[in-house]
């Protein structure tokens, strides 16, 4: 617990923030999910598919006939993903405060503030699709 309260106060030096626990953890992360959803395709019947449609309701019908486990199991990685994405983006931005420096603070200031109004923008689309 006093690694995630260091962590989270910026405690760890902004280099080691954003390339170890914000770069490759989260590489990490996602490849884990990747090799989860590609069993989680393997899993699916594609003869029930239709691919002569609109390619939103091709996605659709590929998750509606993803295996529960599967289901269950990529929900549950992506809020851990969610989750780490969110302390993560707090420590980087505390560390580029805590630091010094004057040019590469402000780039990742800059860089947290694109990436969110970017994935409130995907989220936005994603709602719309799904919704």
């Amino acid at each position: 617990m006093n690694f995630l309260k260091n962590l989270i106060k910026g405690d760890y030096g902004l280099g080691k923030t954003f390339w170890v626990y914000g770069t490759l953890y989260q590489l990490i992360f996602s490849l884990i999910i990747f090799v989860t959803f590609f069993f989680a395709l393997d899993s699916i019947d594609k003869s029930l598919i239709n691919y002569n449609q609109n390619p939103e309701l091709i996605i659709k019908q590929i998750f509606s006939n993803i295996n529960n486990f599967y289901a269950t199991i990529l929900v549950i990685e992506l809020a851990i993903l969610l989750i780490y994405t969110l302390i993560i983006t707090v420590a980087m931005w505390r560390s580029a405060s805590n630091n010094k420096n004057w040019f590469w603070p402000r780039v990742v200031k800059v860089s947290i503030a694109l990436s969110v109004v970017y994935y409130l923008y995907k989220l936005i689309i994603f709602l719309e699709l799904f919704g």
